[in-house]
């Protein structure tokens, strides 16, 4: 009988692309999703539970029916600009709802967690490769929502034995290769899926915030790393819990860094298409450079993002829109 994991999220970007590769590494993925920005049909690889995060009862006895031997936390309030005009709303969703995840996980005797924290606990940074032990220092209510989660879940290890895996992901971008699923949301705000939307969509044109970054061509440099590694990632981190190795904080990221404009114009080769731009007011949620040092990871996952190059990341996601664009979905 197969292992069953929980995914908080699990109809969402990293979430359906994180239980198929559970499921083809032998686990039963169980998804758990309020469905409010995803789509039910990504959960195609185990059963799927509608429900909330704030729902402890409801929790409590999913987690008592199945007895998952790790639970992956990806479920989040993920609008980065949006949660600086509802703070509120972002708080309560990541911190209130991990705090009751946390709960219903000790009540119902489920350790093994592994979380999906963000590079935006570090901020603005003034060198390129950034480490795990560097100081954190967020700049937006949705970075410091990430941050409280990590510092709480510090604490619940040393009180009650709770192991985790704390995983600061960078950009995720790409798609499945298998273009079975991809990147799509309800309301998109990532830039790979808009810039490509800008340049298959005659009617779109994609928003770039400011043009004053502090790199050389003026744009922000951003860590990107394909959704295949990421969903590797979190399946050898719940190995490495199920093996009962210590917990661990974690860069998922591919060490390597593309300024907004070199991915727009990574996009218009492959596609053969030009992008449609419109400089927008600059936003104070937009670091210059977020670039991942990724030696810890390495060492203790024996991980490489062997999938991130930019042409595997656009050409993957240039096939999923395309397959979207097909179907009249985009």
């Amino acid at each position: 009988m197969s292992q069953k994991v929980l995914i908080t999220g699990g109809c969402g970007f990293i979430g359906s692309h994180v239980a198929k590769k559970l499921s083809r590494c032998g686990f039963e993925p169980i998804s758990y999703d309020n469905l409010l920005t995803s789509y039910k049909g990504f959960a195609k690889w185990g059963p799927l539970i509608q429900g909330d995060l704030t729902d402890e009862k409801k929790l409590i006895s999913v987690l008592e029916k199945h007895k998952p031997v790790a639970v992956i936390h990806l479920a989040a309030y993920a609008l980065i600009r949006e949660s600086m005009q509802e703070p509120g709303k972002c708080f309560q969703t990541n911190v209130s709802g991990s705090i009751t995840l946390f709960c219903a996980m000790q009540k119902a005797g489920i350790k093994n967690l592994i979380f999906a924290s963000s590079c935006s606990v570090y901020g603005e940074k003034s060198h390129h490769h950034i480490k795990e032990s560097d100081p954190t220092n967020p700049i937006t209510p949705y970075g410091k929502s990430k941050l409280y989660i990590e510092e709480i879940l510090q604490e619940i290890h040393k009180a009650y034995d709770f192991p985790y895996m704390n995983l600061r992901i960078f950009n995720a971008a790409g798609s499945d290769q298998d273009a079975e699923i991809g990147e799509q949301r309800k309301r998109e705000t990532h830039l790979i899926p808009l810039a490509i939307r800008a340049a298959l969509d005659p009617s779109f044109t994609l928003p770039i915030f400011g043009n004053r970054f502090a790199t050389k061509d003026r744009s922000p440099i951003r860590d990107y790393v394909h959704i295949e590694d990421i969903s590797n990632a979190c399946v050898l981190s719940t190995k490495h819990l199920l093996q009962k190795k210590p917990s661990q904080t974690l860069n998922i990221g591919s060490g390597k860094g593309h300024s907004l404009l070199q991915v727009i114009q990574a996009i218009e080769q492959h596609a053969k298409l030009s992008v449609k731009t419109k400089i927008m007011n600059p936003s104070l949620a937009d670091p210059s450079t977020l670039i991942a040092d990724m030696q810890k990871t390495k060492q203790i996952l024996d991980w490489s993002p062997c999938n991130s190059s930019l042409e595997k990341i656009i050409q993957s996601a240039l096939r999923w829109h395309q397959k979207l664009l097909s179907q009249s979905v985009l």
